[in-house]
């Protein structure tokens, strides 16, 4: 589909302003504009490679498809090698930095967290990328994401802590040593792709 003028013109006026902003930040301070380019780079990149996690739990159940779950498991391991490679270089520090506890909010909040992407056709990243795009009944998603998450945000200490702060939190390296705890993530997520591979051959009877 050709692009028509207003929108040629509409994303040449985006792109200023994303300019302009760019030279803002970096008055700012220094790195924030890395936050900024970052964030168009990671925009790009979902646009074009058409990746939602709403896609990757609901295709491989309703059409056989399993390219986006693979994908996505794709990107986790480049992602958590990458991740590995850093806190195993910063002096060989076990630390439990950007480590999720497993918490009855954390189950809770992926069960509602999977019905509404469901509900909605999309995830959150598939969400701005449908509204960039010109979809405007994702409006109503965006808005139930805010509301989502004012509500989550000013209920969590009273509410949500006290479930977090006493519940397991898993650091594979910690528990294993840094060479077997990588070699049982990887081995997880292998088993994983393959198990959707025999999926999806069985679906479409190959």
């Amino acid at each position: 589909m050709k692009k028509t003028s207003s929108q040629v013109t509409i994303a040449f006026i985006l792109l200023i302003l994303a300019l302009i902003f760019g030279i803002w930040l970096i008055i700012q301070g220094e790195n924030l504009v890395w936050y900024w380019i970052l964030g168009i780079a990671f925009g790009y990149v979902m646009q074009r490679s058409g990746v939602c996690f709403a896609s990757s739990a609901s295709e491989p159940i309703i059409m056989g498809s399993t390219i986006q779950f693979r994908s996505i498991l794709t990107g986790i391991l480049v992602a958590s090698l990458g991740i590995t490679a850093i806190k195993y270089l910063s002096d060989g520090v076990l630390d439990f930095l950007g480590v999720s506890a497993i918490s009855l909010p954390l189950i809770l909040g992926a069960f509602l967290f999977g019905i509404g992407m469901i509900i909605a056709g999309c995830c959150t990243s598939g969400m701005f990328i449908r509204l960039a795009e010109g979809f405007s009944i994702h409006i109503i998603t965006l808005m139930s994401v805010i509301i989502g998450y004012m509500f989550a945000s000013s209920h969590y200490e009273s509410v949500w802590a006290p479930w977090v702060i006493d519940a397991p939190v898993i650091f594979l390296p910690e528990k294993f040593g840094w060479f077997w705890g990588v070699a049982i993530h990887v081995a997880i997520i292998l088993l994983l792709y393959i198990a959707a591979v025999k999926w999806e051959k069985k679906k479409f009877g190959e």
